[in-house]
């Protein structure tokens, strides 16, 4: 609309010093032309130098938060550009709902951040990417559009609230120890270094050879001997995922983390175990401490729970607990059990003041 507003300026400029011979509004005529060629100029300028990608491609904040995205804007021209509008397109990796925000700014010469804000009212995955980012000159008669490769994740983690689990005082780390001793997998505890060797999915991040990886171009993994040190086992029966809603999701994931946080005030390890469809197998993430707790999320948030094929059978989550009677197990309906016998079902419309409240014996 203003470049039209200022191509009838121009017109009407000249239409009037051409009738009328006016030589300072034929000048005028002439410097309104040029003027609105420069700004197409530096429109066309502010497209080729202006650049985006996130200060950060993975983050984290607590539902019910604000969660801010940096955005880094990089200007390689020797002018400021007084005005740019990057197109951000955000939405939960498990919906198709992807919601449109437009984020304005400036960028003066050099590097530069702008913060993207949004709220993360469910837990999960929520994909961000700016496809395109839209320049103007210094009066925005001009807008152009440039393509963008910039995208992040945010993960909308539970509130951090941890369940009161009481554990009997004795018999169950030597029982615990011998499950470990007959049915762990190698290469998961830090003691004593047995080998190098590539990387197979579920391994932990955490013991990537980055020297043997840079050398060879392949990723290749740490793998220590077993030690004694006991640990809890808690599986995860996602049968039924895709009949979930967002709320009673949010109450599983919930309910999840704080029973996470309560084994972990006991001093001990806890291995949490789902079954991954898109991996074709049980996954596991072992947690030690309240930063794994997180690291254990996000690969939770990133699993395949819902079988492709709309197939249900669970072949490795069913022989797996057939074998861990001693192991925790917690179903999408938010019932715990324990060597096949319900230990409490929790209710999701007040489950956080029951997580705060209640104490639980296991």
């Amino acid at each position: 609309m203003r470049n039209v507003l200022f191509i009838l300026v121009i017109v009407l400029t000249g239409y009037i010093g051409g009738m009328y011979q006016q030589p300072p509004l034929m000048m005028l005529f002439v410097a309104e032309i040029l003027f609105y060629i420069i700004m197409f100029l530096l429109c066309l300028l502010f497209r080729h130098c202006i650049q985006a990608e996130p200060a950060l491609r993975h983050g984290a904040a607590e539902k019910g938060s604000l969660l801010w995205w940096d955005v880094k804007v990089r200007n390689k021209g020797i002018l400021p550009v007084s005005r740019f509008c990057l197109h951000v397109d955000c939405g939960y990796r498990q919906e198709k709902d992807v919601r449109r925000k437009f984020l304005y700014g400036s960028a003066p010469v050099g590097e530069s951040r702008q913060r993207f804000g949004l709220r993360g009212d469910h837990c999960g995955l929520i994909d961000l990417r700016a496809g395109w980012v839209r320049v103007y000159d210094y009066m925005s008669l001009f807008a152009m559009k440039k393509k963008l490769s910039c995208a992040g994740t945010v993960a909308v983690l539970p509130r951090d609230i941890a369940l009161h689990v009481e554990l009997p005082s004795a018999g169950w780390s030597q029982m615990d120890r011998r499950l470990e001793q007959a049915v762990d997998l190698p290469g998961e505890t830090h003691n004593e270094l047995r080998q190098i060797r590539e990387y197979k999915t579920g391994d932990s991040f955490r013991h990537i050879h980055w020297n043997q990886t840079a050398r060879t171009d392949r990723l290749f993994v740490k793998e220590f001997e077993k030690d004694m040190e006991p640990f809890i086992e808690l599986y995860l029966d996602t049968a039924g995922y895709a009949r979930l809603t967002m709320e009673q999701a949010d109450a599983f994931y919930q309910l999840v983390w704080s029973m996470v946080k309560g084994f972990l005030r006991h001093e001990t390890t806890v291995r949490v175990c789902w079954y991954d469809y898109g991996a074709g197998s049980l996954m596991h993430a072992d947690v030690m401490d309240e930063a794994g707790c997180g690291d254990m999320m996000v690969e939770l948030y990133a699993a395949v729970l819902v079988p492709r094929d709309g197939r249900s059978d669970r072949p490795s989550m069913e022989a797996a607990l057939s074998a861990r009677r001693s192991a925790y197990i917690l179903g999408l309906d938010l019932g715990w059990y324990r060597d096949g016998q319900l230990l409490h079902r929790f209710s999701a419309e007040g489950l956080e003041h029951e997580i705060e409240t209640d104490v639980f014996a296991v």
